[in-house]
């Protein structure tokens, strides 16, 4: 059982629950209920870990930026690590940073998004709060694209995270990233959602639906890095083996 179970909203949580409503209307083309928005947050797309950071996010639970300055001896904790940025925000944090980290793992998102899929949309806070809440419309109708929103929802939860463990331990532990590093830490991420979808269809979920759905999420990924990509590599996995997933930025 989920232990996200919804408590009073602070006037933080109202505040980022209206901006994120704001920016699904963008996205969606439709506007989304606030008790949406929070069941979404728990979406079966998004890893457990990362159900708990965008359930806390929203809330404004994390001890940053301005939860220093009036505590003796600890008021540095308010500024970025990075950047000397004071008060450090989670919008901060997870998208205006100049460090890296922040722009590294962006990018690699963007670059592994398809052409096929359309535009990459524009990173904000609010749009990571509401990723689990992500339903890309057809353009003919008003019925979700669900494969492009499946995909999308796995991109931008997965790299908010990585950006925010990344700077805890940067903050807590004075670690120093290297760029190979990042990108290997987020590439390692990526495949590893391959990997789960894969067994998923093909182990614990064999109905055709579910195989169609995992396809469908990567294929047009995939096919942009190997034009020869084989039918069966939902099955035979080998065919990935040092497989770059995102392309080269023109």
């Amino acid at each position: 059982m989920s232990t996200l179970t919804p408590c009073p909203p602070s006037n933080r949580a109202r505040l980022n629950l209206e901006r994120t409503r704001a920016t699904l209307i963008d996205t969606n083309s439709r506007e989304e209920s606030s008790s949406h928005l929070w069941f979404k947050c728990r979406h079966p797309d998004i890893r457990c870990p990362i159900q708990t950071f965008l359930y806390k996010a929203i809330h404004g639970a994390f001890r940053i930026g301005n939860f220093w300055n009036d505590i003796p001896q600890l008021a540095h904790r308010a500024h970025c690590a990075s950047c000397n940025e004071s008060p450090e925000t989670l919008e901060h944090i997870l998208i205006d940073c100049d460090n890296t980290a922040t722009s590294t793992i962006w990018r690699l998102a963007k670059q592994t998004w398809p052409n096929a899929f359309g535009l990459w949309p524009d990173i904000q806070l609010s749009l990571i709060l509401g990723c689990g809440s992500i339903a890309l419309p057809h353009q003919d109708d008003e019925s979700t694209i669900r494969s492009p929103s499946r995909l999308l929802r796995i991109l931008i939860s997965e790299s908010a995270h990585l950006i925010w463990v990344l700077r805890c331990e940067r903050t807590i532990q004075g670690l120093n990233h290297l760029a190979d590093a990042i990108k290997t830490r987020w590439k390692n991420k990526i495949d590893q959602r391959i990997n789960i979808d894969c067994h998923i269809a093909t182990i614990y979920n064999r109905k055709p639906i579910m195989r169609k759905l995992v396809k469908d999420t990567w294929q047009a990924a995939l096919l942009e890095r190997l034009p020869s990509l084989e039918e069966d590599w939902i099955t035979n996995l080998e065919v990935l083996v040092g497989i770059t997933l995102t392309r080269s930025p023109t």
